[in-house]
C-alpha cells in the first residue's frame, strides 16, 4: 500500500479528500504544520507528499527545503492558493513534482497520485494489454495468407514491440535466444517480482520465433536485479534465472581478467568494458 503524507494547517477541511484516498487504497498521515511534517519525513517512509504553501509557521517551502535534506527521492505535490510563477519554476526545476490549484476536488487529487504513484505500472499493463491484443491480431492475418504490403505492415509491428524488451540476442548457429530484463528501481522485492513475471517474462515460445522470424530451439530468460532480501529467494520461476548486479560485475571481472588486450581487447564499440579490461590489466595491483 502506497503511504502519503498530507500537510496544511486547514487539514480539517480536507478530510473528506483523505477518507476518498483511503477508500481508493492509500494509507494517508496528517499534519498541521511544517515542523511536525519534518518530524513524520524523518521516521516514516513515505511515497507521496502533498505540501500546503501557506502555513504558519515553517512555511510550504521552508519544509520543502528541508523535507529534501532528508530525502531529495520523495515526490513533493505543492498546494496552493495562486499560481505563482516562482513555484512554477520550482516545478520546472525539478524541487517539486506537481502543484495543485485550490480549491482541489477528488479526482485531481486522485489523477496525481495515479500519474506519480502508478503511472510506470499502469503503462506497463498497458503495454502488455496492447502487445497481446497486436500478437492475437498478426497472428489471424497471418493465417489469411498476406500479400507482400502486407508482410511489410506486420513485420514493422513487430519491430516497433521489441523496443520493449530489454535486450534480446540469437544464435543461428545453435537456435539460440536470450532474454534479459532489468530492474533497478526502488519497489519491494515481491512487487519487483510480481512485475517480471506477470509484465516482463510474458512471450510464449512460439510469440518468441514469430519475433525473430526464425525457429528457437532453446531460450533462456535472465533477470538482472539490484538486490535480494535473501539469496534463498532467487528461484522465481523454472524458466528464468536470477543474477544480482554484484554478482554480473564477479562474472565480469572475472572474464575480462583471462584475456589480454594486447592479444584479445574487447571492440572499441563497447567502451565501458574495454576501459573495465584496461584498468584490470595494467592498473595498480
Amino acid at each position: 500500500m502506497k503511504k502519503i503524507l498530507w500537510v496544511d494547517d486547514e487539514i480539517e477541511l480536507l478530510r473528506s479528500h483523505i477518507i476518498f484516498l483511503s477508500e481508493k487504497g492509500y494509507d494517508v498521515d496528517t499534519v498541521t504544520n511544517g515542523e511536525d511534517a519534518v518530524s513524520s519525513v524523518k521516521e516514516k517512509p513515505y511515497d507521496l507528499i502533498f505540501l500546503d504553501e501557506m502555513m504558519a509557521g515553517m512555511g510550504g517551502l521552508e519544509t520543502l527545503g528541508k523535507i529534501k535534506e532528508i530525502n531529495s527521492a520523495i515526490p513533493v505535490v505543492m498546494v496552493t492558493k495562486n499560481e505563482e510563477e516562482t513555484l512554477m519554476n520550482e516545478a520546472i526545476g525539478g524541487k517539486i513534482r506537481d502543484y495543485l490549484t485550490k480549491p482541489v476536488n477528488p479526482s485531481q487529487i486522485l489523477l496525481v497520485c495515479k500519474k506519480i504513484l502508478e503511472g510506470r505500472k499502469i503503462s506497463g499493463e498497458y503495454a502488455a494489454k496492447d502487445y497481446l491484443q497486436d500478437f492475437n491480431e498478426i497472428s489471424r492475418q497471418m493465417m489469411l495468407g498476406p500479400d507482400f504490403d502486407e508482410w511489410i505492415e506486420l513485420y514493422l509491428k513487430l519491430v516497433g514491440w521489441d523496443v520493449e524488451l530489454d535486450v534480446l540476442a540469437y544464435s543461428p548457429s545453435d537456435q539460440r535466444l536470450i532474454h534479459i530484463e532489468t530492474s533497478g528501481d526502488a519497489n519491494s522485492w515481491q512487487e519487483r517480482k510480481e512485475r517480471f513475471l506477470k509484465k516482463k517474462f510474458i512471450l510464449s515460445h512460439k510469440e518468441y520465433e514469430l519475433l525473430i522470424g526464425s525457429s528457437v530451439k532453446q531460450i533462456e530468460k535472465i533477470a538482472i536485479v539490484g538486490w535480494s532480501p535473501t539469496r534463498n529467494d532467487l528461484n522465481w520461476r523454472d524458466d528464468i534465472k536470477v543474477v544480482l548486479i554484484p554478482q554480473l560485475l564477479e562474472k565480469i571481472t572475472t572474464k575480462l581478467k583471462e584475456t589480454s588486450p594486447l592479444k584479445q581487447a574487447v571492440p572499441e564499440s563497447f567502451p565501458l568494458l574495454r576501459a573495465m579490461q584496461m584498468v584490470l590489466a595494467f592498473g595498480k595491483k
